[in-house]
């Protein structure tokens, strides 16, 4: 259940790919380093959230574990927000436009950390536990529709294509293509 958390992060990498991760050539104009940018903190949102997950994977599963999963979940997808909106927007047309719309899926992704946070709050007793793993797992699903969603957007927005070039120039996504 829990596992898919995992698949937040896929879901993102997935569309960074889809949108032209992995180049090769060195240009270093400023949409290429914020494309880097933006792919270096997924990989460590990716990395961090694979960690999360881990005890549980390893049949963990206790309130204990779940308030350290959801803490660790929160602190990376807390950092993710935080790198991103250091980038500010990229330099391309659609500027303005993306960084709005990563404002707003930084919101969506707060609340979602939130409502995960309450269940393990309340999580108590084998019931509780089980309720807990449900709303996390409920939860992700929810993250990783407003992930894929919100970069189903930035594509029809990058009409021109500005973004996908840099994604493509850009040397950090290069390591997230084989994930």
């Amino acid at each position: 259940m829990i596992l898919r958390s995992a698949g937040v992060a896929g879901a993102l990498v997935a569309v960074l790919v889809a949108a032209g991760c992995g180049g090769g050539d060195d240009d270093t104009s400023a949409s290429v380093t914020w494309a880097d940018g933006v792919c270096r903190a997924v990989g460590t949102w990716q990395d961090s959230m694979t960690k999360a997950v881990e005890p549980l994977k390893q049949g963990d599963i206790s309130s204990e574990t779940l308030e350290t999963v959801a803490s660790d979940l929160r602190s990376a997808t807390t950092a993710l927000t935080d790198d991103v909106k250091a980038l500010g927007q990229p330099e391309t047309e659609s500027g303005a436009a993306v960084k709005q719309s990563l404002q707003a899926l930084g919101t969506q992704v707060a609340t979602g950390m939130q409502e995960m946070q309450s269940a393990v709050d309340g999580a108590s007793g084998v019931s509780g536990v089980v309720t807990a793993v449900t709303t996390i797992t409920a939860t992700l699903a929810t993250v990783r529709t407003q992930v894929q969603s919100t970069f189903d957007d930035l594509s029809e927005t990058d009409a021109k294509g500005e973004l996908k070039d840099a994604f493509g120039k850009a040397g950090s996504c290069d390591d997230l293509q084989g994930d």
